[in-house]
């Protein structure tokens, strides 16, 4: 038996395919899920490499220790969030908003979390995270060298 397709359906077949091409286009957007501090540590070096425009780091509830760093030399915004939470099999899809969630807590003598940016357009948003130093060093230190 031999099927034909209709006129119209072969019309419809250039506009489908070229949809799904655009669909699978990359975007601009490059996002993490962070359960660690070395997770996270991770994340921000990939963050400070890349050349996406808005770049967002998830961050699971938790306590993380360590001397945190985010240097970016290139346009865009980086948004650090803490309170997620994870279904099996679905990484940071569901967040509790309020800082006490997450925490990140700096080591002796130093600092939670450093930022900086070297270009103007860059920038980084902080929400619904709790930073801290107990060992008398510094919570946050944020830089701009950028001339902006």
């Amino acid at each position: 038996m031999f099927f034909r397709i209709p006129p119209f359906a072969r019309v419809l077949r250039v506009p489908a395919a070229l949809l799904l091409l655009i669909m699978a286009l990359p975007g601009q957007a490059l996002t993490f899920c962070v359960g660690n501090a070395l997770e996270l540590a991770n994340a921000l070096n990939s963050a400070a490499a890349s050349p996406d425009t808005s770049i967002y780091i998830n961050i699971l509830k938790g306590t993380y220790t360590g001397n945190f760093s985010l240097s970016v030399n290139h346009p865009g915004q980086v948004y650090l969030s803490g309170g997620w939470s994870s279904l099996p099999n679905s990484p940071c899809n569901l967040q509790s908003f309020g800082a006490d969630g997450t925490t990140l807590i700096g080591m002796a003598n130093s600092t939670a979390l450093t930022t900086q940016f070297t270009v103007s357009s860059s920038a980084a948003y902080v929400s619904d995270l709790t930073i801290s130093n107990p060992n008398n060093g510094r919570c946050v230190d944020a830089n701009n060298t950028g001339g902006g």
